[in-house]
């Protein structure tokens, strides 16, 4: 037997044109049915792992606000992406624009590299403080202070304490002020041992030296107990550092907040890749002292070359990981504060002391083009190597060549576009190992390439994309600090009175703030609920906000990145 026939019947006494009016009426919704059934395939996320496996990668909430709310209409929960711009001082790169400004345009600058990076919503600069044994504060406390940067001033003997152009100004705590202000965390990137000159212990010795094998670079003998002993008693002298001015706040808009004193220091310590190798025992790696007679070695070379042979001792009985691990005590555990490394792309060593849990975060050199994936797949084998733990787990932060957009690497032809690098923060964002580890931002090196046009930035799309997608929305600094029995803070007291917002910490709290997340709702004709996240210092107390806005939303963040609940007001 036939099936029943599909095809519709006309019954007796209906005409062919009311059936017909029928159909007509009934298409649409069979037209908006298939529309509904039919979607375009979602493309599946890349895997984080060099290890293959059956099951598909953990897919990642992109940073911004998350659908939906509680019933009692909380602004969404906030992102959590370290969204860095290292600023380079070596050679004048980012900062200052050359030597001997004076102290009004070098704060004009830092105003602007602040400003910048406010726009663009990045959280964290990454600012050179220390690339050649030099410093960039004022109020060392060291017995012997190590030389001001030549970046700030190129005397005859490179040393502007004695003729300078910045008497009275403390470039470094103009930093940390400006970007606590608007609520960026600033951290010290700190060249270890590189140094260009003979560098005096406190007792006036010279300290001990080694050339790289192309004796272009001169470093200080880490194997010497008075080498790691000196440059310890500098990184301590940094982190117990604090600011001795005030500032104003000012809203991005216009229109000031309130004056904030001084007194902050340094939020994190950065070591980058320019540590001396450790395949070969110290001593071994000075050139033979025939090279010096050699016609192809610069005059540089041969000033690099006959300092650390001058210099020359026998190689000491330290290493680099005790060096580390006494960096990463001084740095966390003594003062609390975040402490990284930014190594190579494939640095075993960096590697072994992330696995190890002896950096609270690390930003590998991603500073390389490649297929899709590429960026996932190099950014995995770190994550790898992380170890979750009950104090604080260690963070990877995939650091990208975002330079190349203005001047690719040598050999790599033209600049690259504004979408590749915005390729390769998508390709961050998916990249997670099956033990829980996300890899925890992007660091982008360097603020040259991200300056507006305006500016004398690239004319590439970079900053537009960031601004209006990917980093659309403001996001708070991952935790990678937690002591072990430290409090998390306490939800804040929050007020709304008269076209003024207050906020305070109850009275039994003992915890520092660092910064305040703050929403405010309104109920304006045009109104879409809450605003963006604003994210104040923790100096700030209170706000005027327009006469539409009937609710306020505060979290208090801590020095660790830890975050409370939600403190709410309304009229």
């Amino acid at each position: 037997m036939r099936p029943p026939s599909t095809s519709p019947r006309v019954a007796p006494g209906v005409s062919l044109l009311r059936y017909a009016s029928l159909l007509m009426l009934l298409a649409p919704c069979f037209i908006a049915c298939s529309h509904r059934v039919v979607r375009p395939e979602k493309p599946r996320a890349p895997r984080a792992m060099e290890e293959t496996t059956d099951a598909p990668p953990r897919p990642v909430r992109p940073p911004g606000p998350r659908p939906g709310g509680p019933a009692n209409d909380l602004p969404p929960e906030p992102a959590h992406e370290f969204r860095g711009i290292f600023v380079a001082t070596a050679f004048n790169l980012d900062w200052p624009s050359r030597p001997g400004l004076p102290k009004s345009l070098l704060a004009r600058e830092i105003r602007t590299v602040v400003g910048r990076a406010k726009e663009l919503r990045c959280n964290v600069i990454l600012l050179q403080v220390r690339a050649f044994g030099d410093r960039m504060h004022g109020s060392s406390r060291l017995p012997r202070p190590e030389r001001w940067s030549v970046a700030l001033h190129r005397g005859a003997d490179r040393d502007p304490d004695r003729e300078s152009p910045t008497a009275g100004y403390d470039p470094l705590g103009d930093w940390i002020t400006q970007c606590h202000a608007a609520g960026i965390e600033l951290h010290a990137w700190v060249n270890p041992f590189r140094v260009d000159r003979i560098v005096l212990d406190a007792n006036g010795s010279p300290l001990p030296l080694l050339a790289s094998d192309d004796c272009n670079t001169l470093y200080l003998d880490y194997t010497q107990t008075s080498v790691q002993d000196y440059v310890i008693s500098v990184i301590d002298d940094l982190v117990k550092y604090r600011t001795g001015r005030g500032a104003t706040l000012m809203e991005p808009g216009g229109g000031m907040l309130m004056a904030m004193g001084g007194g902050d220091g340094i939020d994190g310590l950065l070591f980058d890749h320019n540590l001396p190798d450790k395949r070969r025992p110290a001593g071994t790696s000075q050139p033979s002292p025939m090279r010096a007679a050699s016609t192809r070695m610069t005059q540089h070379q041969r000033d690099v070359q006959s300092l650390a042979l001058r210099s020359r001792q026998r190689p000491g009985t330290k290493s680099l990981d005790d060096f580390i691990q006494r960096a990463f005590k001084k740095v966390y555990l003594e003062n609390g504060l975040k402490f990284g490394i930014s190594p190579a792309h494939s640095d075993d060593r960096s590697m072994n002391w992330l696995r190890n849990r002896q950096v609270n975060y690390v930003i590998p050199e991603l500073y390389f083009r490649g297929p899709q994936g590429t960026i996932h797949k190099n950014l995995g084998r770190w994550l790898n190597h992380v170890k979750p733990g009950s104090d604080f787990t260690p963070i990877v932060v995939a650091g990208l060549f975002t330079a190349g957009v203005q001047s690719p690497v040598a050999g790599s032809g033209e600049p690259w576009s504004g979408k590749e690098i915005g390729d390769q923060i998508t390709e961050t964002r998916w990249a997670v190992n099956p033990r829980s580890p996300v890899a925890a931002g992007q660091a982008h090196y360097a603020w040259r390439a991200l300056r507006s046009p305006a500016e004398g930035g690239p004319r590439s799309t970079l900053g537009d994309l960031l601004r209006n997608d990917l980093y659309r929305q403001p996001a708070l600094v991952p935790g990678c600090t937690a002591p072990p029995g430290s409090r998390l803070p306490d939800t804040p007291v929050v007020s709304l009175v008269r076209g003024t917002a207050k906020w305070h910490l109850p009275a039994q709290a003992r915890t520092r703030v660092r910064f305040w997340a703050v929403w405010l709702h309104d109920s304006g004709p045009r109104s879409s609920g809450w605003g963006p996240m604003q994210v104040l210092d923790g100096s700030v107390s209170s706000r005027p906000v327009p006469g539409t806005v009937n609710r306020v939303a505060v979290k208090a963040i801590d020095y660790h990145n830890r975050e409370t609940d939600y403190g709410l007001a309304a009229p």
